[in-house]
């Protein structure tokens, strides 16, 4: 089963923190982006980390409903820190 189905089956109330590394030449992480941003087990309280390469576009992660909260780059790729955008 592919990552995108297998988040439909995923029934805990709540994740802690929630870990992606994606292929780095792919759309697959931002994919998975927006289905988290609507899961029900992605909460207020959830860490998304995402392992990228240095010059990958996560920008469109605000329209998922997730706010980048900070960024550590490294020699080859880089770690992003999301969490939800605080509802208004």
């Amino acid at each position: 089963m592919d990552v995108l189905n297998a988040l439909h089956h995923i029934h805990e109330k709540e994740a802690d923190i929630i870990y992606l590394d994606p292929p780095y030449e792919s759309d697959l992480g931002m994919q998975i982006l927006y289905a988290l941003g609507n899961a029900p087990f992605v909460t207020d309280n959830t860490m998304i980390i995402v392992e990228t390469a240095l010059d990958t576009d996560y920008s469109g992660a605000e329209e998922a409903g997730l706010e980048l909260l900070r960024e550590k780059r490294y020699k080859t790729n880089r770690h992003l820190f999301f969490k939800k955008k605080a509802q208004e």
